[in-house]
């Protein structure tokens, strides 16, 4: 399967990926809207990319200028794909990282901030998505009104917390991409 990145330095470059066929990677459509609602706030920001599977929105936002992205993916085989797109690409090594280990586990032992967070767990794992945001508050790596964006299933309604405001949702046939910001 090939993902075509959508803007910035690497416009219309293709990733190789080894994703298998249960896996759904984010679509070039929702990609775009990602970006278009993170304007220029992309630009200089320090992004983390959950459950990065092809690593598509990490790179795609290295692209549109972000300083560093973190990819933490727990399937090895996905790892070393994201390793290989960025060497393709001749990313400089000092502006992405991989951490190929459980989401949870990462967020709970972060010591970096982050700007940006993107969290796109497989549909039946939509639960992580607030674990991992409760880990992120907790181990304070979250940056004062940082962007949590949230990919799920259609149906599956919003997160809800005292420590996020959702500010906007885009729904497909499949899909749902929710923007929250950080209240703190």
């Amino acid at each position: 399967m090939t993902i075509r990145i959508s803007g910035g330095e690497l416009n219309s470059r293709l990733l190789q990926t080894n994703l298998d066929k249960t896996l759904k990677p984010t679509t070039n459509f929702l990609r775009q809207v990602l970006f278009n609602w993170l304007g220029l706030e992309v630009h200089g920001a320090h992004i983390l990319d959950l459950c990065a599977g092809s690593g598509a929105i990490g790179i795609e936002a290295l692209s549109r200028g972000a300083s560093h992205a973190t990819f933490v993916e727990k399937q090895s085989m996905l790892c070393k794909g994201i390793e290989d797109n960025c060497r393709n690409f001749k990313i400089e090594q000092t502006k992405f990282e991989v951490v190929c280990l459980d989401v949870i586990s990462y967020c709970e032992r972060v010591a970096k901030k982050y700007h940006v967070v993107f969290i796109d767990p497989p549909y039946s794992e939509h639960a992580l998505i607030p674990q991992c945001i409760d880990a992120l508050i907790r181990s304070e790596s979250l940056t004062h009104q940082a962007s949590i964006i949230c990919e799920t299933y259609a149906k599956t309604p919003p997160f809800q917390s005292a420590f996020v405001k959702m500010l906007k949702r885009k729904q497909t046939n499949t899909s749902a991409l929710t923007l929250y910001m950080y209240l703190a």
